[in-house]
């Protein structure tokens, strides 16, 4: 690991000239030796950057990793050893590909190879000697971007650029929640300003920065993981500290996908999304909260305030000029998109004499979040005699146990019905301008289709209605196609060949 040891007043972080562009590439990303080939494209078209990259594992390794340490756990040495063979076969043929007719590199990359494996295989006996934990489930989960950092640092150092490689645990200081760990601004801004900002002062050769995603550590030295969205996380969390060492910093933080951006609507529900080019920061968080995969909302939080932009952009097409951006900036449709969340339960309970106690839906939700059950929506009438609120389906059969077998929730005194349900959430600008609700239920209305719970978030950007399941794909296309498709505001997907 290369390091520069600087002291703090050795440089002025104002004479930072170049833009800090920020790239995170993805598990999608970074599968075969052809998608290294088209990093170093994406590095020369941003040659002019201060360029930091933020990798997350190979696709599918991650799983691995954590199912080597279950069998681990289980005393299963042969599971062990044929999951630990595949990760190294798939690492050391990329190794060869990469440095194929480059001995020396080949040589040293696969060296690098056994000794992380290695520490791995004494994690696993770990495991196996003390149990699973959330420490070590962490720890072995950090592997996976270990491995993909060394061999995109090796590969760009072979390919002639100045690399100075980190992992995330040097870097990023996070809270004691293993698997959802939130960073300690406080001291990874520390660790950036004496670490990683002397190496963008302009007077050095700029290097190419290779961090570890997804992972940072809690101050006593135990790796953390920050959950899912983690590596985005981590280029964000970068971004935010470099801005608040100087706010006069240039940055910016591209997220390269396997997909153009963020789409109107879920593709498996409308046949021609279109992208949307320009969200705001709340509107993405919208997005992101109901159903896109694209990116976790708190990659947007920790930055909304700063105003440091974020573009998804598709890795497979880096000169492409249709992406998404989002920034303070929004396009001026009223209703940007459509989200769609299926094999949802709306739950409905009522209770004339209970609902309106003080406390009683305060032990219904405690009741479910302590058995880790989600709530995606929650409606009341005001009358307060009945809430709905939805669930996954696959918690449908422990919710009911739970209510019904409760003894704060006496059964005599409560009404417990559910059904099937999907939700469509309509997001965008001021959705809740009376023209933009008369218009919404009219289309539905047209369908012959009864809402069947409705909600609304307080800033007036997501309207979620609850509807049966059998019709959200006619309602959801009706939708799309009444307020969404507008060739003027969105940019028409183009056909990849």
């Amino acid at each position: 690991m290369n390091k520069l040891n600087q002291t703090e007043n050795s440089f002025s972080i104002d004479e930072i000239v170049n833009p800090i562009h920020i790239m995170k590439f993805g598990g999608s990303c970074l599968h075969d030796a052809e998608s290294f080939k088209q990093i170093k494209l994406i590095t020369e078209l941003y040659a002019s950057d201060c360029k930091i990259y933020v990798s997350s594992a190979l696709h599918g390794i991650t799983e691995l990793l954590i199912k080597t340490s279950k069998f681990a756990s289980e005393n299963k040495p042969h599971d062990v050893s044929e999951l630990i063979k595949i990760i190294e076969t798939r690492h050391s043929n990329l190794i060869e590909a990469l440095f194929e007719g480059k001995l020396k590199a080949r040589n040293e990359a696969q060296k690098r190879l056994q000794e992380i494996l290695l520490n791995l295989l004494t994690v696993l006996e770990d495991i196996k000697e003390f149990g699973i934990t959330p420490y070590f489930t962490d720890y072995i989960m950090s592997f996976g971007e270990k491995l993909s950092n060394f061999l995109l640092s090796s590969y760009l150092s072979n390919e002639n650029y100045y690399v100075v490689s980190f992992i995330g645990e040097d870097l990023i200081i996070t809270n004691d929640r293993f698997n959802d760990a939130l960073p300690n601004l406080c001291h990874t801004k520390k660790r950036i300003k004496e670490r990683l900002l002397p190496l963008l002062y302009q007077n050095f050769r700029s290097p190419i920065i290779c961090i570890t995603g997804f992972i940072g550590r809690n101050k006593i030295g135990y790796t953390t993981t920050l959950g899912r969205g983690g590596s985005d996380f981590s280029a964000t969390i970068i971004a935010r500290c470099l801005h608040d060492l100087n706010p006069n910093l240039e940055i910016k933080v591209s997220l390269w996908k396997d997909v153009d951006g963020i789409l109107t609507s879920n593709p498996n529900y409308v046949s021609s999304p279109q992208l949307i080019p320009e969200l705001t920061y709340q509107e993405a968080k919208e997005m992101a909260y109901i159903g896109a995969k694209v990116l976790h909302p708190k990659c947007l939080e920790i930055i909304e305030k700063q105003n440091i932009p974020i573009e998804i952009k598709n890795f497979n097409f880096p000169n492409q000029k249709e992406y998404t951006q989002i920034s303070q900036k929004s396009s001026s449709n009223n209703i940007k998109g459509l989200n769609v969340v299926e094999n949802l339960e709306l739950i409905s309970i009522s209770s004339p004499t209970l609902i309106n106690v003080p406390g009683f839906l305060g032990k219904v939700f405690s009741l479910l979040g302590k058995h880790g059950i989600n709530i995606n929506m929650i409606s009341q009438s005001c009358s307060q005699i009945g809430i709905s609120f939805a669930i996954e389906q696959f918690h449908l059969e422990q919710t009911l146990q739970l209510l019904t077998a409760d003894k704060n929730l006496p059964s005599e005194w409560i009404s417990i019905s559910h059904q099937p349900v999907g939700i469509i959430a309509i997001i965008g600008n001021d959705i809740f301008l009376p023209e933009s609700i008369m218009n919404i239920y009219a289309s539905i209305a047209q369908l012959g289709i009864s809402p069947i719970s409705i909600a609304k978030n307080d800033k007036g950007m997501n309207l979620s209605i609850a509807l049966p399941e059998s019709s959200l794909q006619q309602t959801v296309n009706l939708i799309n196609d009444s307020f969404v498709s507008s060739e003027e505001n969105f940019i028409q997907i183009k056909s990849k060949q």
